[in-house]
C-alpha cells in the first residue's frame, strides 16, 4: 500500500513540474534566446495542448501493453519515457526537439492508465473503487507540493536545470518503486 501511495506522490509531483511550468522553461532554454521571448511563451502554452494530445495515444499504447506484458514493467518504461522527455526539455534548442519532447512527455503520462491496474493487482477489486479514492490524497498533495516546490527550485538556482533534474529524479525513484510493488500473496489470490 505504502508503494503505491508514494508512487502516486513522486510521480504527481514530477508530472506538476513540468505541467506548471512548462512557459517559463520553453522560455529560458536555447529555444526561447532563438525564436524570442513572445514565440516562446507562445510555444509554450501551446506545448501543454501538444503534451495532452500526445498523451491520448501514450495512454492507449500503455493500457494496451499493460493487457499483454507486466504492468510493473509496462510502468518503468514509462517512467523512463518520462525521464527521456526531461532530458529532451534540458536540451530544447528548437522545434525538432520541442516536438520530440512533446512526443515522448505525452507517451510517458500513458503511466496514468497503468496506475489504478496495478492498484488492482496488489488489492483486487473488492475495495477499488476505496483505494482510487485514497490514493486522490497522495496525487493531491503531490499536485500541490510540485507547482510550488518547482517554483521555488526555480528562484533558488535561477535556472530549470534543478528543476528537470529534480523530477527526472523523481520519475526514477517511481521507477524502481514500481517494480518493487508486487502483489500480497493474498490479494494476488483474490482477484
Amino acid at each position: 500500500f505504502w508503494l503505491l501511495f508514494s508512487i502516486q506522490f513522486f510521480m504527481t509531483t514530477g508530472i506538476a513540474f513540468v505541467t506548471a511550468h512548462i512557459v517559463g522553461i520553453v522560455t529560458a532554454s536555447g529555444f526561447g534566446a532563438a525564436v524570442g521571448e513572445t514565440t516562446a511563451r507562445l510555444e509554450g502554452a501551446r506545448t501543454t495542448s501538444y503534451f495532452l494530445a500526445a498523451s491520448i495515444p501514450g495512454r492507449i499504447l500503455c493500457g494496451s501493453l499493460a493487457e499483454r506484458f507486466s504492468k510493473r514493467g509496462v510502468m518503468a518504461a514509462a517512467y523512463v519515457v518520462l525521464i527521456a522527455s526531461g532530458l529532451t526539455l534540458m536540451r530544447l534548442e528548437g522545434f525538432g526537439s520541442l516536438y520530440a519532447f512533446v512526443t515522448l512527455y505525452g507517451l510517458g503520462l500513458g503511466v496514468l492508465v497503468v496506475f489504478p491496474l496495478l492498484v488492482a493487482d496488489n488489492f483486487g477489486l473488492k475495495a477499488f473503487s476505496t483505494l482510487i479514492g485514497i490514493m486522490a490524497v497522495p496525487f493531491t498533495f503531490g499536485a500541490a507540493l510540485g507547482f510550488v516546490s518547482a517554483a521555488k527550485l526555480f528562484d533558488v538556482s535561477g535556472s530549470y536545470s534543478s528543476v528537470l533534474s529534480m523530477q527526472m529524479s523523481l520519475f526514477a525513484i517511481c521507477a524502481v518503486l514500481t517494480l518493487l510493488a508486487k502483489p500480497p500473496r493474498k490479494a494476488a489470490d483474490s482477484a
